[in-house]
């Protein structure tokens, strides 16, 4: 087949673009198409109905294939492969395929080996189509995508739910019509027990994300829903988010016990499209390398299962987790925001008490309300000059932290990030076990030593009292060496700093055992 060189291609998605502006299908005759000719020519003419008839777009490019939406047996679109079958049905949709012999003509239909050479082709003159958002969002220019399908300037497509066709928003919102703004969202998440005005800032911000996630270009962080104990809300905080974002309760997903199972969970969940991710109920430490490379990665990278073709995955997910007391391990805590809530009673679940007795009935049925209400705010700031928040930092998410952060100081809720400190000094045990158990080897070995000699003093110390609980796993697994992973973990940690003491490793020679490591700390403090 003779493939579309790129600038054919950047023409014609011009002239889609064009054509789009009407939404409707221009009146054309339908292609016929003989079958029995050289494949490279049937091949383009199939491809140039497809392309011809994808007004409004039916077809789109993702990751590098053909991808089309659909709604699944739940109700929720999604993003799928138009696969030989699908693509075949299209073309029968789009143009008229005959076989000609003898100067006569008989229907027919397209041959897979049209169907292959078509998706082999190198150029597919289809639209870009990052996800899929189910409420209107504001674009980079300020304005807001609210119109159902394919929008070409933020790759998304929008599919709206009943309800949202009338919803407008003001271009110049008043100081009255913020103020209203967020009193109705207070009525949503305002008498949740939010721990201190720093959480229920977070929560607003989490909610107000998906809104947002269009123009940042970029990532967002993980929103821990965190309490002390079962009942308190985290559940219903969460499907408050989910209702508004999707108009439907949260997909859960269970933490994985692996790493690899991390990475194919994270793979199918960011192809399907979703806009909101949601890990329930952690249990344990959190701790992931796969979930912490994915929370920063504008676009996910990763080999599809059941498949040897690396596949590449635009990233513009909202992210929460629910759990009591969570934990984190490894880089997540500089990946996460804290949303606590503590009802500080034995029952909490048995003292709730919210304006709206049911509250996700009352979510659900003025959804297009607040959802003008979140889009109310964001118009506000825009139109102020998009002002940057004077508000702490997430390194990596600069871009979302001063986006955020702005608007909520047009709507005037205070305390946006100011429980950082807290979530690294509380959740983050990892640094507080390392330091101990740096300390404890310092005062043990206090030149230098090696991983033999560590294993081996562990049999006879207090040592094996202060091992975190990452080493503690390794040395308890029968099936693994752990000298091999408490070198893996040294060389892992070398230079990283860790608490006040700044405790850290430095490697400073051999010997016949092996490396030799060493524990230098800002101050000479001895180890409890």
């Amino acid at each position: 087949m003779k493939n579309l060189n790129l600038k054919s291609i950047h023409t014609k998605e011009l002239v889609l673009k064009e054509k789009m502006k009407s939404k409707t299908q221009p009146k054309q005759e339908r292609p016929q198409i003989i079958i029995n000719r050289q494949l490279h020519e049937v091949s383009t003419k199939a491809l140039d109905a497809l392309y011809k008839w994808n007004i409004p777009p039916k077809l789109f490019r993702r990751t590098g294939e053909v991808v089309r939406t659909r709604v699944d047996e739940m109700g929720r679109p999604i993003i799928e492969t138009a696969t030989e079958s699908i693509l075949r049905r299209r073309l029968t949709e789009v143009a008229d395929f005959y076989r000609e012999s003898f100067n006569r003509r008989t229907h027919a239909t397209p041959s897979i080996d049209i169907v292959r050479d078509i998706l082999a082709t190198e150029a597919l003159p289809f639209p870009a189509l990052e996800s899929i958002t189910e409420i209107p969002v504001m674009r980079e220019d300020g304005s807001i995508l609210d119109e159902a399908g394919y929008d070409g300037a933020t790759r998304l497509y929008y599919h709206p739910a009943a309800g949202f066709e009338s919803l407008r928003v003001s271009d110049h919102p008043s100081a009255e019509e913020v103020h209203r703004s967020v009193e109705l969202i207070g009525e949503a998440i305002g008498e949740f027990p939010f721990a201190e005005d720093a959480d229920r800032a977070n929560a607003f911000a989490t909610l107000l994300s998906p809104f947002i996630r269009a123009t940042l270009g970029g990532t967002s962080p993980l929103a821990l829903i965190n309490a002390p104990q079962q009942g308190t809300g985290k559940g219903l905080l969460t499907d408050v988010a989910a209702y508004v974002a999707t108009g439907r309760r949260a997909a859960m997903m269970a933490a994985p016990d692996t790493d690899e199972e991390w990475r194919k969970r994270l793979t199918a969940t960011l192809y399907s499209g979703a806009s909101l991710i949601v890990i329930d109920n952690i249990e344990g430490r959190l701790e992931a390398p796969s979930l912490a490379s994915a929370l920063t990665a504008p676009v996910w990278r990763d080999r599809m299962l059941g498949a040897s073709r690396l596949i590449e995955v635009p990233q513009r997910s909202t992210w929460l987790a629910t759990g009591n007391n969570i934990r984190l391990g490894g880089d997540l805590q500089r990946r996460c925001y804290w949303v606590r809530l503590d009802a500080k009673m034995a029952q909490p679940w048995l003292g709730r008490s919210y304006r709206h007795a049911n509250l996700l009935d009352w979510v659900a049925e003025n959804r297009p309300q607040l959802v003008g209400a979140f889009l109310t705010i964001i118009r506000a700031w825009y139109v102020a000059g998009r002002p940057v928040a004077t508000t702490q930092v997430l390194g990596g998410f600069e871009k979302w932290c001063r986006t955020v952060g702005g608007i909520l100081e047009i709507a005037e809720v205070t305390g946006f990030l100011g429980n950082l400190q807290s979530l690294y000094e509380v959740a983050d045990e990892e640094t507080a076990e390392w330091e101990q158990f740096l300390l404890a080897l310092a005062h043990r070995f206090p030149k230098c030593f090696s991983v033999k000699s560590v294993v081996e003093s562990l049999k006879e110390s207090r040592l094996l009292d202060l091992l975190p609980e990452e080493l503690d796993r390794d040395r308890s697994n029968p099936q693994s060496s752990f000298s091999k992973c408490l070198g893996k973990a040294f060389s892992r940690r070398l230079d990283r700093r860790y608490g006040s003491s700044e405790a850290r490793l430095e490697r400073v020679g051999d010997n016949r055992d092996g490396t030799l490591w060493r524990v230098a700390f800002v101050q000479q403090v001895e180890a409890a």
